[in-house]
């Protein structure tokens, strides 16, 4: 085949490559050989001992841990607190305790006028004293004194679960200086929600509807669909059947 007149770059493929290299074949030496290892027992002995293997702490016990340490806390702080409770010691306090009314759930924006002009309906009202902070902000409830104690059982007969400024209030006898061993919901004691285990707002709530079942005649059972209601048969029912055919058909 001749090669004259063919372009440069197919020449190239056709030229002859260099010669192989020789290389003279790896033969690997003898393998070393491993001894046991006792001739070294001595130094380990000299060695410190490794620490042991720290395992984590699993997240579920370490919850479990910071909620009983919270516990823990919280119940020193409240017997820290029982013991500085001293209502019978409190200056602020000068109300005659068997005529003074405890109102809770109150309404910051509540004014002492307001309360006044409240409860004087169920009695005359001596004082009137809503509780603060230390920034004279108030702290939802109040002290209501009267001048006998037939009028603080009025209020406290039908005063409770009223509406003051959009908020049903809670109505109670004072009881940190009459009931010996009392302490607020706060310290861990308190009376708990209503006189007759509901709140104020409970009170006020209305009944609820009559069920579904309940409207038809007071029984349980599903009233019959009213007169011309129209049911197409079903799919499977006798009376759906096509028996037409059955003429056209020799059994």
């Amino acid at each position: 085949m001749s090669a004259i007149g063919l372009p440069v770059n197919i020449l190239a493929h056709f030229v002859p490559r260099p010669p192989v290299t020789f290389v003279r074949p790896h033969r690997p030496s003898r393998p070393q050989t491993y001894n046991g290892m006792s001739q070294y027992v001595d130094l380990f002995d000299s060695e410190p001992a490794p620490r042991p293997l720290e395992i984590p702490e699993p997240p579920s016990d370490r919850r479990k841990r910071s909620r009983e340490d919270r516990i823990a806390q919280y119940e020193t702080f409240i017997a820290e607190q029982r013991e500085m409770y001293k209502p019978s010691e409190n200056t602020a306090a000068v109300s005659d305790p068997y005529k003074t009314l405890f109102v809770g759930r109150l309404a910051y924006e509540t004014t002492e006028r307001n309360l006044e002009r409240v409860f004087s309906e169920w009695g005359q009202v001596k004082g009137v004293r809503i509780v603060t902070d230390k920034e004279g902000r108030s702290r939802g409830y109040a002290f209501i004194e009267y001048e006998t104690e037939r009028d603080l059982r009025d209020a406290y007969k039908h005063a409770d679960g009223i509406k003051i400024e959009g908020r049903c209030v809670i109505v109670d006898v004072e009881r940190g200086r009459t009931v010996p061993g009392w302490f607020p919901r706060r310290l861990g004691g308190g009376k708990g929600p209503g006189r007759d285990g509901r709140s104020g707002r409970q009170m006020k709530r209305k009944a609820p509807a009559p069920s579904r079942d309940s409207r038809y005649n007071g029984d349980r059972q599903r009233r019959s669909p009213p007169r011309g209601h129209y049911h197409p048969p079903s799919k499977f029912s006798r009376d759906s059947r096509d028996t037409s055919r059955r003429s056209s058909f020799n059994y």
